[in-house]
C-alpha cells in the first residue's frame, strides 16, 4: 500500500469479496459514457475469462470507501486495463492519473512487454488521457447486429466444443483478435455460452432474455467466410428464430467489417479503439 499526496490510498484487490467489488465497480461507473451494472455473477465470469489479476488490480480508497479502480488483466507478458473508473465526487481531481501512473510503473516493474486497453471511440477526453501516458491507437473495434429470420432452413450448422473454436481462432494472425475475442478468452467461457460451426467457421453465442442472441466470439476460417457466415446466420435463425443477433464492439475492424457487411449485418453505433503502450 502507498499513500498519495491527495490522501488516496492505493491497495490491491486481494481480500475483497466479489460481492463488494461488483457493488463498488457499479458505483464508480455511475453516469459514465457506458454505465456498468456489474453483478457478482458477471464479475466472477469476467474474472475467469479475462484473466483478471487481483494482486495487481489497483483500488483507490479514501478512508474505508473505494473511490477508484483500475482493473488489471494479464496473459504472458501483456497486461490489460480491463476497467478504469473513478467515483463521481472525485472525478477530475487526479485520482485517475495516480492510478494510471502506478499501473504503468507496476507493469514495467513486472517486466511486462505491453500494456493494452480499449476506449469508447466517442470518448475523446478518455482517449486524450491515455495518449498522455504514451498509449497509441492501433485499430478500431466494431460491433454488429442483425435480426434473425423465423423460418428454419437446412444448413451444415453443428454444435461444437469451445476447444474447436479456440483452435480456429489460434490460427489467425496477430492483430486480428482483441482481448475479448482471443482464444484464451474463448477457452474460458462456460454455459450458457454455446458454440456452433459451419465447416471451419465458428461462433460462440448466448441467449439474452427472449429478444437477443449475444455473439461472444466469431472465429474466421479465412477461406470462403462470406458463404459460411451466411449459412451460419441461417442456421442460427432456425435455432433462435426472431432474435436479434448482436456482436459487442470487441471485433477488430480489419478482420470483421467487410465480412459482416457482406452478410447483411449492420454496424452498431457504439465502437471502441484498441490502444497499446510499449513498455520494452
Amino acid at each position: 500500500m502507498s499513500e498519495t499526496a491527495t490522501t488516496v490510498e492505493i491497495r490491491n484487490a486481494i481480500g475483497i469479496t466479489v460481492d463488494q467489488l461488483a457493488a463498488d465497480i457499479t458505483r464508480c461507473f455511475e453516469d459514465y459514457v457506458i454505465p456498468a451494472n456489474t453483478t457478482p455473477e458477471l464479475f466472477s465470469s469476467k474474472l475467469r475469462m479475462d484473466a483478471i489479476d487481483m494482486v495487481n488490480t489497483l483500488l483507490a480508497y479514501q478512508g474505508d470507501e473505494m473511490v477508484g479502480i483500475l482493473m488489471i488483466c494479464r496473459r504472458d507478458a501483456v497486461a490489460r486495463v480491463g476497467a478504469m473508473a473513478i467515483a463521481k465526487p472525485l472525478r477530475r481531481q487526479g485520482v485517475g492519473k495516480i492510478l494510471m501512473q502506478r499501473a504503468v510503473e507496476d507493469a514495467k516493474g513486472r517486466g511486462d512487454k505491453q500494456l493494452v486497453l480499449e476506449a469508447i471511440s466517442s470518448n475523446a477526453p478518455a482517449i486524450a488521457f491515455y495518449e498522455g501516458f504514451g498509449f497509441r491507437t492501433v485499430f478500431s473495434l466494431l460491433g454488429f447486429r442483425k435480426k434473425l429470420g423465423t423460418e428454419a432452413s437446412q444448413t451444415r450448422i453443428r454444435p461444437v466444443g469451445l476447444d474447436e473454436v479456440v483452435a480456429i481462432v489460434s490460427k489467425r494472425p496477430r492483430g486480428t483478435q482483441s482481448w475479448e475475442t482471443a482464444s484464451a478468452t474463448v477457452g474460458n467461457m462456460a454455459n450458457p455460452a454455446t458454440a456452433y460451426a459451419v465447416d471451419d467457421l465458428a461462433v460462440v453465442v448466448q441467449p439474452i432474455g427472449e429478444e437477443f442472441l449475444l455473439c461472444r466470439g466469431l472465429a474466421r476460417s479465412g477461406n470462403d467466410d462470406e458463404a459460411k457466415l451466411n449459412e451460419m446466420i441461417t442456421g442460427l435463425a432456425g435455432i433462435y428464430p426472431g432474435r436479434t443477433l448482436r456482436l459487442p464492439p470487441f471485433f477488430p475492424e480489419g478482420e470483421y467489417r467487410e465480412l459482416a457487411l457482406a452478410c447483411g449485418l449492420e454496424i452498431d453505433p457504439l465502437s471502441q479503439v484498441q490502444m497499446e503502450l510499449e513498455l520494452r
